[in-house]
């Protein structure tokens, strides 16, 4: 995955903004500039309109039944030590404001479970006095990892923490955003060596999750770039085929770029902003959809075959 920013981790250039969308040259700086401007400020007011939504949602009739809409991360550790109760509470409060009633603790020697309702939501988190077995990494493709070490530091570990956020009520943005809250909270208080995405099959550097984390949360966006990549293969003509990888997780159709000459930082951001925007959207994209940009730029999204084998339908973006 092609990466475009300003991320402080070594060897990464990942945006912490997922939302700058890369214009034709033919554009002034100062135009991209007040784009970008407005897309922070509609991906902003979109959340606070989930948020608010929520509050008023009736409850699914089956919202008592346990476990409901999972979503899940592990954080791999160095060691077997379990972050205590009060100081993922500190953090809990201190970063994300959020404020548990308490925090239930069960277990034996090998396991250890924090259970933590939160309203509409409920919140596992298990540590397991074991590696996870290095197969489950065999899925992750080369970009999904984001530092030199990642071999080395995985090959090496001792334990993980399982991360579980269900919720039947709550919107798949405030779900997933949860679960970054929580899984960065544990990842800031615990001795861990990376953070593990299993749906997705991605793999961040503990620091760059947290970090990313703490800047989506005050700056008010979705962190897609936590939850979703974008990989590009070349054709045999030298164009570019892109896909998206991680919407189809949480009830979304993937994306794909078909045949394009366009820079792969281009087609990286703008597959990015796509996703941004269906993650947010209370519906599904509708085939054939434009999703308009000032100065007459725009994208549209048609329902098509994928160029993935094993995959149904998805959303083919066009420039």
């Amino acid at each position: 995955m092609m990466c475009p920013g300003v991320c402080a981790m070594p060897g990464c250039n990942f945006p912490l903004t997922p939302l700058h969308l890369p214009m034709p040259h033919t554009i002034s700086t100062a135009i991209v500039n007040i784009l970008g401007l407005l897309l922070v400020l509609l991906g902003a007011l979109l959340l606070k309109f989930i948020r608010e939504r929520d509050k008023q949602r009736t409850p699914h009739p089956d919202s008592h039944r346990p476990g409901g809409t999972t979503t899940s991360t592990r954080v791999v550790l160095a060691d077997t030590t379990m972050p205590s109760p009060e100081a993922l509470q500190s953090v809990l409060q201190d970063l994300w404001h959020i404020v548990p009633e308490h925090i239930a603790t069960t277990g034996n020697s090998n396991t250890r479970m924090y259970s933590i309702p939160l309203g509409k939501a409920s919140v596992l988190i298990t540590m397991r006095q074991e590696p996870l077995p290095l197969t489950e990494f065999q899925g992750v493709s080369p970009s999904g990892f984001l530092w030199d070490s990642a071999a080395s530091d995985l090959q090496n570990h001792s334990a993980f923490i399982a991360v579980d956020v269900m919720s039947e009520q709550l919107s798949t943005a405030l779900r997933y955003l949860l679960c970054t809250h929580i899984t960065a909270t544990v990842a800031l208080r615990a001795n861990a060596v990376a953070v593990h995405i299993p749906d997705q099959q991605l793999i961040f550097h503990p620091n760059f999750y947290i970090e990313a984390a703490i800047q989506a949360a005050s700056d008010e966006y979705f962190p897609v770039h936590l939850w979703v990549e974008v990989v590009m293969v070349a054709n045999s003509e030298g164009r570019i085929n892109a896909y998206t990888k991680g919407l189809e997780h949480m009830g979304k159709k993937e994306l794909e770029l078909h045949d394009s000459d366009s820079e792969p930082q281009i087609i990286s951001n703008i597959l990015m902003h796509v996703a941004y925007f269906s993650i947010l959207a209370d519906e599904e994209l509708q085939d054939g959809q434009e999703l308009p940009l000032p100065e007459d730029i725009h994208v549209t999204v048609r329902q098509s075959a994928s160029l993935v084998i094993g995959r149904s339908n998805v959303y083919r973006v066009e420039l």
